[in-house]
């Protein structure tokens, strides 16, 4: 419409000043200046404070958390050093970018201001432009940085809901589209139907469903440390180690062959014992060695993979290498994650990404860890280490010690074009203390540097300016405008010491600038800082990854099992007595469990799938693309009455629905959720009010109270009070703590409030002895 102004969007900055007048000349500077961030103007919201607690208590309190914090040093109650010391301790506030602006402008100031872990260092009296491009480089790179992990974790979430889809709704197709054959040859009764056929079908989707369900109930029990305390009970020393690697390869070798892959077994003499559980090990082993067929296989040629079992001085190791495809470099360290797979597409590969992650908690259990090497298009090495036992049967004693293991890798690409100063680089990067082992890259000029950056990943980089072909400062550029390498930190070390080029450094994104020549315990000091901020920054995004898998994972529970040993049941026993079977009615009469036993597995199927969309947001995206005005809810519910009165009616229920007003408003939303709402909180009812009972009667009525339609299911007899308080308290909870917890009640409340949240509703549960059971959903009402 002309003559509207769009808003601008506002940012939050945290100004901590204890001089009144510079507080107020900064603030008015920062809200007088549109900050443009990528393609985005913002307008700045002040919030000031006069020291380091009164800053605090505004971050604790306000809302939105401020997107940058500008703060002096000599404060009173709280120094600046103390106030970030505080701000770097919270995780949720490690990522806000911090400015010291100070008069303490020593050398030694600057570098403890900056070692503390401040992201700009800026002394008073300032230059106010310069400022506020500094001021925008740290604020277009924390929320590109921001957007960019919020970006991975909708990515991770659609993948781990194309996971589940694939893995689980796959094989349910063969139980229930095999049940359909077999059914319909039955009523065929000819000498051409395929019995056999179709129950190898169904076993194959049981087979399949059942092996995906116990992967993920393994990962659950190695999370939860149940593996742990059978670990504890049941470890006892493995003397035959050669022989046992060997047994797993014999139980592979049928896979193998089927896929053109050969396998070849290599055992050094006399090696020692290890201590552990046969189950346990021999599972992690099988894992490694199907990963390595499975992505060996080709049609065209006969791959190998090799197998090797050796010792060292503390360790047995055992060596799977394959002749793969090779991984590259960037997604190496992603290997053991949960649902981690790699071009899942081109490879056509089955499973949910659960195989290498139960190896690996196997083979920490045992004292041991995993290496992995891999190369792109040459094939990947997995060395599994084990340590050697070292104690008496009765008082077991594992040397745990991992020789070289103690120091955290850390990729550092250093560029300089001066190859005695990059040599001397190097070899002082090496002389590292033991927090971190590096692998250092070199290139002698900015070109070198993007050719190797587009290979791997470092995880700091470490560039001179004045260099041939591209400078240290295009160079910069280049590595800021690629969203790939958007995190990496990158420090200037250069001769050009005047404060004009290091401003501008700044303002280009560098993350610290260092003249030459220079103290070599003070650029080592710098290096530690930047790797220390950016692992942990690292660790917290993978942590909030890892909460999002465990939520996830968690909606699988062992009542899968029930469904899917009732139908390997009845199929495996059909199968062994179908010559025997005379009859159609008796044919007809097996396939009574297993058409029970499907139908049951599909309910389960699908009530995960709906569990984890809600978890996701997936649902909230469907009900966005569904929603409808609905006019006349009172002629949905009696369409839904009809719909499912017979099955009703076989559980003894009968449906009453009393006539609607006709003033009553329409409601918006998306038939379907709404519907199955309406069904999930009947299951409830009947479970609960109607089990045992002889009244079973429920009655459905809609009324209007102000902007609301209200929908009431009322059953005659009531809720348990144990069920009620439990119910209540559901109805009360956040959907995602709903979800969290459906497994005290089965997945339909967790779903009815889940769909129902999304239509902006609520639901309600009174419980009365002599009225009974009563939900309410309350939905706004639509006004056109």
């Amino acid at each position: 419409m002309l003559g509207v102004e769009m808003e601008e969007p506002t940012i939050t900055i945290l100004l901590v000043e204890d001089d009144p007048s510079m507080l107020d000349g900064i603030k008015d500077l920062l809200e007088m200046t549109p900050l443009q961030a990528d393609d985005t103007v913002y307008q700045a919201s002040v919030l000031t404070a006069y020291d380091g607690l009164a800053g605090l208590e505004l971050i604790r309190t306000h809302t939105p958390t401020p997107d940058l914090i500008i703060s002096d040093i000599m404060m009173p109650r709280m120094t600046g050093y103390e106030f970030l010391h505080e701000i770097r301790k919270n995780i949720n506030w490690l990522q806000i970018p911090f400015i010291f602006l100070t008069a303490k402008g020593e050398k030694g100031d600057y570098e403890v201001g900056r070692l503390s872990g401040a992201n700009l260092y800026i002394t008073k009296p300032f230059d106010s432009d310069t400022f506020i491009e500094q001021i925008k480089t740290q604020l277009h790179r924390s929320l590109k940085l921001r957007a960019l992990q919020h970006q991975h974790i909708e990515d991770l979430k659609k993948h781990i809901l194309q996971v589940l889809n694939h893995e689980f709704r796959t094989p349910l197709t063969y139980v229930t589209a095999y049940y359909e054959m077999l059914e319909d040859g039955v009523n065929r009764q000819g000498n051409e139907v395929d019995y056999q056929g179709y129950l190898r079908g169904i076993q194959a989707g049981c087979i399949r469903l059942s092996s995906l369900v116990e992967d993920f109930l393994q990962v659950i029990s190695l999370m939860s440390g149940e593996t742990e305390a059978h670990f504890d009970r049941d470890g006892k020393p493995i003397p035959d180690i050669g022989d046992f690697v060997q047994e797993a390869i014999r139980q592979v070798k049928l896979k193998a062959k089927s896929s053109n892959v050969e396998l070849e077994f290599l055992c050094a003499p006399e090696l020692p014992t290890t201590w552990g559980t046969r189950d346990g090990l021999h599972n992690a082993i099988r894992r490694i060695l199907d990963n390595a067929i499975k992505f060996s296989a080709d049609s065209t040629q006969t791959k190998t993979v090799y197998v090797s079992v050796s010792a060292n001085e503390k360790n047995i190791l055992i060596e799977i290498k394959d002749e793969g495809i090779g991984l590259p470099d960037h997604i190496q360290n992603e290997i053991f994650d949960l649902f981690f797979q790699y071009n899942r597409a081109s490879t056509e590969q089955q499973g949910a990404g659960t195989g290498l992650t139960i190896a690996e908690g196997i083979v920490k259990l045992h004292k041991g860890w995993i290496e992995f090497e891999s190369q792109v298009g040459q094939g990947s090495t997995f060395t599994i280490y084990l340590p050697i036992y070292a104690g008496t049967v009765d008082q077991p004693t594992i040397s745990t010690d991992r020789i070289g293991k103690t120091r955290k890798k850390a990729t550092i690409l250093a560029v300089e074009d001066d190859h005695n100063l990059l040599a001397g680089l190097e070899d002082l990067l090496e002389t590292m203390d033991d927090e971190y082992e590096p692998d250092v890259l070199t290139a002698s000029n900015g070109v070198e540097g993007l050719e190797i950056l587009r290979k791997r990943l470092p995880d700091l980089i470490i560039s001179d300016i004045m260099m041939p072909k591209m400078s240290g400062v295009e160079f910069l550029r280049e590595v800021r405008k690629n969203l790939d390498w958007l995190h990496i930190p990158v420090i200037f070390l250069t001769a050009r010491g005047e404060p004009a080029d290091k401003n501008q450094a700044f303002i280009g994104g560098v993350d610290e600038y260092i003249t030459k020549p220079y103290d070599s315990d003070v650029l080592l000091k710098f290096v530690k800082s930047q790797l220390d901020r950016r692992f942990r920054l690292q660790s917290i995004i993978g942590r909030n990854f890892d909460v999002l898998k465990q939520s996830i994972l968690n909606l699988v529970t062992p009542d899968f099992r029930q469904p899917l040993s009732f139908v390997s049941e009845y199929t495996g026993k059909l199968a062994d007595d179908l010559e025997d079977v005379q009859t159609g009615v008796e044919l007809q009469n097996s396939l009574r469990g297993i058409q029970i036993g499907s139908t049951w597995l599909k309910r389960v199927i699908e009530d995960l799938m709906s569990l984890a969309e809600l978890k996701t947001g997936e649902a909230k995206l469907a009900y966005s693309l569904q929603t409808q005005k609905i006019p006349n809810i009172g002629i949905l519910l009696s369409e839904f009455a009809l719909i499912h009165e017979r099955k009703l009616a076989s559980e003894g229920v009968k449906v009453h629905f009393t006539k609607m007003d006709p003033s009553v408003s329409p409601v918006f939303g998306d038939i379907s959720t709404f519907s199955d709402s309406i069904r999930r909180l009947i299951e409830v009812g009947v479970r609960y009010c109607t089990e045992q009972k002889s009244n079973k009667d429920i009655f459905f009525s809609v009324s209007q109270n102000s902007d609301e339609v209200y929908i009431t299911i009322q059953f005659a007899t009531p809720l348990p009070s144990e069920i009620y308080a439990t119910v209540q308290d559901f109805l009360s909870s956040s959907i995602d703590n709903v979800i969290s917890r459906s497994i005290e009640l089965g997945p339909n409340l967790s779903i009815a409030k889940g769909y129902i949240d999304l239509h902006n509703g609520s639901i309600s549960v009174k419980n009365d002895q002599n009225q009974g059971c009563q939900f309410t959903i309350m939905l706004p009402a639509y006004n056109e």
